[in-house]
């Protein structure tokens, strides 16, 4: 997965600086850091505290203006997407940018993210794919750095907190292929949790708006969850009777 990701970055004809932080795998990943060391900027393999952290170390090593997050199995979505995001980023005056985002693989394969005016529900739900969003250096020094107590939820609280300096924007462009979907896909209900935690801690909404969103969240995701299981039993039943 990473080379893969490595493999799209290094291939822009714009190359970024890229920084990455490992938190100590044993699965070959510093072999591959290794061969790919005369394109990485800096990396390091040792344990840490969770994705906040490690993104927290990343930031002390950024020296450019614009900073974008991607994880292991995500990958650029095209060789031009550094290059036409610099010009857009460099010809206006936001601090924060996002473009589009598509899953490969997993139960959300082929799903597209980030479509234009998508920021206008960022206060009701994560509605922009972090891996997308191009943040301004600026703002990590203005609103702090990533809040290491959120597990899944740290790119929305951030961002939540960024939006009171400055607003989310959006761009016409492809910005990144991404794996199966992350944490916050394996771990709706944590995910949920935090995020309705962020919202009332930023004071974005009230606690009532919050945990009504929450709420609504879960109860349809049961619904999901149980329209499946009968469809499930509907088909084992009718291949019984076949038999």
């Amino acid at each position: 997965m990473l080379p893969a990701c490595l493999i799209s970055l290094a291939g822009q004809t714009k190359p970024p600086a890229v920084i990455v932080m490992d938190g100590g795998s044993t699965d070959g990943t510093v072999d591959c850091l290794k061969e790919w060391d005369s394109t990485i900027q800096f990396w390091e393999s040792r344990p840490d505290r969770g994705i906040a952290h490690a993104w927290n170390k990343a930031l002390l090593h950024v020296k450019t203006s614009w900073v974008i997050f991607l994880g292991a199995d995500d990958k650029m979505a095209g060789a031009h997407v550094v290059e036409r995001a610099t010009e857009q980023l460099q010809s206006g005056s936001a601090r924060l940018v996002h473009g589009r985002a598509k899953y490969e693989s997993g139960g959300w394969s082929g799903i597209s993210m980030g479509r234009e005016g998508a920021a206008a529900n960022i206060r009701r739900r994560m509605s922009v794919p972090h891996a997308a969003v191009f943040h301004h250096r600026s703002l990590f020094d203005e609103v702090g750095h990533f809040d290491e107590s959120y597990k899944i939820a740290l790119d929305y609280h951030f961002l939540l907190r960024a939006l009171k300096v400055a607003s989310l924007e959006s761009m016409d462009l492809d910005v990144a292929l991404l794996g199966s979907g992350g944490i916050s896909s394996r771990e709706r209900q944590k995910s949920l949790q935090e995020a309705t935690r962020a919202k009332i801690s930023t004071g974005t909404v009230n606690p009532a708006s919050a945990y009504s969103w929450k709420w609504y969240c879960e109860g349809r995701a049961l619904l999901e969850r149980t329209i499946r299981r009968s469809a499930g039993r509907d088909f084992s039943d009718a291949r019984s009777d076949a038999q």
